[in-house]
């Protein structure tokens, strides 16, 4: 018996043949979602300053803001010993508000570098706190987390990652740090430049960091949807 003509040449179940088509290309466009990869954010201080303890007894008296008489001051760090007997702390912040919540910080370093100053001897502790952005005498005794620490070294390069993650963490928009040398019975001044703003010699922060990675989440929830869509076509064939 000869088959009708229009059961012999009928086209396959069109579901049959699109579904798995269908599910290829879903898979290929979710998994092909691009990834979180890493920024970097390299921002000038938005305030450098100087708070002087003269009687050198633990009470800063003096604050001195060196953007304050046009691009160009400098701010000076560490201990003088002698007749002054006095101590100089550095006050820097910087703006950290653009590094997106939830950020991994990979890599984050303190760069200073000296206009004039010994470098053969003492060392260089940064001293890490949540800023706002000003300047106060109050800033220069909050020495309680110490970000990090370097010799010293005519281009001063701290790294304060663990510090800067911290930050990040907790949504700061400042990173603020009191510069300070650690060095007993020594007569030694050293001058940080803040130099022209935006210069060489403006203190610097370098962070290098990786975005929330929602991309990963999307192509994990992805791939979970593709294997229900399977598993019931298996199920549904079965």
């Amino acid at each position: 018996m000869v088959e009708p003509r229009s059961s012999r040449f009928a086209a396959p179940e069109k579901r049959r043949v699109n579904r798995p088509i269908l599910l290829g290309a879903i898979a290929t466009m979710v998994l092909s979602a691009p990834v979180a990869r890493g920024a970097t954010l390299e921002t000038i201080a938005v305030v450098v300053g100087e708070a002087t303890d003269a009687q050198y007894d633990g009470v800063f008296e003096t604050l001195y803001d060196s953007y304050a008489g046009g691009e160009f001051g400098t701010t000076t760090a560490g201990r003088v010993f002698g007749s002054f007997e006095s101590e100089r702390r550095s006050i820097t912040e910087f703006a950290i508000g653009s590094i997106p919540s939830g950020s991994l910080v990979t890599s984050a370093m303190l760069l200073m570098d000296f206009i004039s100053g010994s470098t053969e001897r003492g060392v260089y502790a940064a001293f890490g706190r949540v800023g706002d952005g000003l300047l106060s005498v109050a800033d220069a005794t909050v020495t309680s987390t110490l970000a990090g620490a370097q010799p010293a070294s005519f281009n001063l390069s701290i790294d304060v990652t663990a510090f800067l993650q911290n930050l990040v963490d907790l949504g700061a928009s400042h990173a603020g740090f009191t510069v300070l040398e650690w060095v007993d019975g020594v007569n030694s001044n050293f001058v940080v430049g803040s130099g022209f703003a935006g210069g060489r010699f403006a203190p610097t922060l370098h962070v290098d960091y990786v975005p929330e990675p929602r991309a990963e989440s999307l192509n994990a929830a992805a791939i979970a949807l593709l294997g229900v869509l399977v598993l019931r076509r298996r199920r549904a064939r079965g």
